[in-house]
């Protein structure tokens, strides 16, 4: 058995709740607009990607084969071999002052050396 229920309303009652109503579907349907739009939109996004991704590799590939033509600088090889050339500098001028130090040592006590073998001579 089924029993309706059946309830009175005033007229402006169910002139708000109808309006209420519509303007609910109205927002679902611009919802369902939006989403629908969005998804274009994500589909062309990816598909912009996509194109930008192939144009930089094909870009990329274009300045990789303009470089290999291109002449190479020999200034940097120059450079390199002068930065080399200042590092061994460098590495003989600390190894010239170790043996200037050590003969300085050395010369310093072979005096010490003389000096005693002068006060051994006198005490005989």
């Amino acid at each position: 058995m089924s029993s309706s229920i059946h309830v009175k309303l005033e007229r402006d009652e169910a002139v708000f709740i109808k309006k209420e109503s519509l303007n609910l579907e109205k927002d679902l349907l611009e919802t369902i607009k939006y989403l629908r739009n969005y998804d274009v939109l994500r589909k062309k996004e990816f598909i912009l990607k996509l194109n930008i991704k192939k144009d930089l590799a094909m870009l990329s590939n274009l300045v990789a084969s303009v470089e290999e033509n291109l002449p190479k600088e020999e200034v940097h090889i120059a450079l390199k071999e002068t930065k080399e050339q200042q590092q061994t500098k460098t590495k003989e001028n600390k190894f010239h002052k170790k043996v200037v130090i050590k003969e300085q040592r050395k010369s310093e006590i072979e005096k010490e050396i003389d000096e005693i073998k002068q006060k051994l001579a006198m005490l005989e």
